[in-house]
C-alpha cells in the first residue's frame, strides 16, 4: 500500500452520494454500480475515502472501494457529533 496523498469525505444518501477534497473539489455521483464505477474513475489507490456509516446506504460504496484497494473509514456518526461538540 503507497502513502496516503489525500482524504476524500463522502456524505451518502439512498439515491445519491457527494464527495468532498481539497484537490477534486465538490462531485455527485449515483448511489448504484454505475456511480461506483465513475467515482473510481476519478480517484487512485493513494486516496482514503472516509465515510459516516448510515445503515443500509454507505455499506455498498463500502465494500466496492475496498474490493477495488481504495482505503476506506467508516466513522460512528455519533462519535463525529460529538468531536464537534467539544470545547477547546
Amino acid at each position: 500500500m503507497s502513502e496516503i496523498r489525500e482524504f476524500i469525505g463522502i456524505d451518502i444518501s439512498k439515491s445519491t452520494f457527494n464527495t468532498y477534497s481539497s484537490e477534486l473539489g465538490a462531485m455527485e455521483f449515483g448511489n448504484d454500480e454505475e456511480g461506483f464505477i465513475e467515482f473510481l474513475s476519478v480517484i487512485d489507490e493513494e486516496n482514503c475515502c472516509v465515510m459516516e456509516a448510515t445503515g443500509a446506504y454507505h455499506h455498498r460504496l463500502a465494500v466496492f472501494l475496498h474490493e477495488q484497494g481504495i482505503m476506506v473509514s467508516v466513522s460512528n456518526a455519533l462519535v463525529i457529533k460529538r468531536y464537534g461538540q467539544m470545547k477547546f
